[in-house]
């Protein structure tokens, strides 16, 4: 979260994920190879090439930012709280099997139909195809429109901070001197 000025903002970074593309002839946004055959992401947030060990791309950035949504919204995943081993899988293939086999209805349930539409392109990218980010901000855009909001900057958790900052007492700083103190 952003602080003072910057309190509207969510900065969502995971520095442990950051790869290296590979510039090719051919092929000029290739991941090193390297980075498959290992688990790389918040077992919540990760997509679905994730469970499944492959290299990820703009579409799985995409995917895991579209969970980030749904979360911040519900509250839960629908994978969420998978945290046993349970029949000989791992949480990790837990989530990544409810990921691959959860319907993008069930997934959207109780969200505005723009969040369906969202999955709907990400999953119809193919690897290493840039979203249409212009595309999908355009969407967002007209719902948030369509629920009657306005872009004015105070955010939910703007909003709650500053009750809270204001129904806390200001900490007064005293300073006492006993007789003993030496002023110099």
């Amino acid at each position: 979260m952003g602080r003072g000025r910057e309190g509207n903002k969510i900065y969502l970074v995971d520095m442990g994920l950051a790869r290296e593309k590979v510039l090719a002839p051919g092929n000029p946004m290739t991941y090193n190879g390297d980075q498959a055959n290992s688990f790389l992401g918040t077992n919540d947030y990760a997509p679905r090439a994730a469970h499944q060990l492959h290299c990820q791309t703009y579409r799985d950035d995409m995917e895991s930012f579209g969970y980030v949504l749904i979360d911040l919204l519900k509250d839960k995943l629908p994978w969420s709280g998978m945290t046993t081993t349970v029949g000989g899988q791992s949480p990790e293939q837990q989530m990544g099997s409810k990921k691959r086999r959860i319907s993008l209805d069930e997934l959207c349930e109780d969200l505005p139909a723009v969040f369906k539409q969202y999955f709907e392109h990400v999953r119809s990218l193919r690897y290493n195809q840039r979203p249409n980010y212009s595309k999908l901000r355009q969407r967002f855009a007209a719902e948030f429109k369509r629920q009657g909001f306005s872009y004015d900057y105070v955010f939910d958790w703007t909003e709650k901070r500053f009750k809270e900052a204001v129904a806390e007492p200001a900490e007064e700083a005293y300073v006492s001197f006993s007789s003993s103190s030496h002023l110099s």
